[in-house]
């Protein structure tokens, strides 16, 4: 499991930028901006969702995603690309054979949000 600190590595090697800002100054949880290629956490969460957070905002920057594109799709790709990055195939099947497959208890064996449990799915499935 990539931990928060080896995601900032990662993001300093593409030439991204994270940055913590308080509760109280942003709207949401996490924010890619790619006019700075800067990426925005919100302060005071936990490490799995800000891991999560992270990882889905690298994707962004990774497919150099801007405001103005398909939202619906922008997301969809972020998610798998952050679930390619956090969870391996062995990982995903080891939690299976221990948990089974409803996603709240794979998200949980993997530590992961269900929502990248989903789109990591669609990207092995699809495969």
């Amino acid at each position: 499991m990539m931990m928060i600190a080896e995601l900032v590595l990662l993001a300093e090697s593409m030439g991204v930028l994270v940055r913590w800002a308080p509760a109280a100054s942003m709207d949401e949880l996490a924010v890619y901006q790619h006019a700075t290629r800067t990426i925005w956490l919100r302060d005071g969460r936990a490490d799995m969702p800000t891991r999560c957070s992270l990882a889905h905002e690298l994707g962004h920057a990774h497919y150099r995603h801007e405001p103005h594109g398909d939202y619906r799709a922008q997301e969809r790709s972020a998610d798998e690309w952050a679930a390619r990055l956090l969870v391996s195939e062995d990982e995903y099947r080891s939690a299976e054979r221990l948990v089974g497959h409803e996603v709240g208890a794979l998200a949980r064996e993997l530590d992961v949000t269900h929502r990248l449990v989903i789109a990591w799915r669609r990207c092995h499935r699809a495969a």
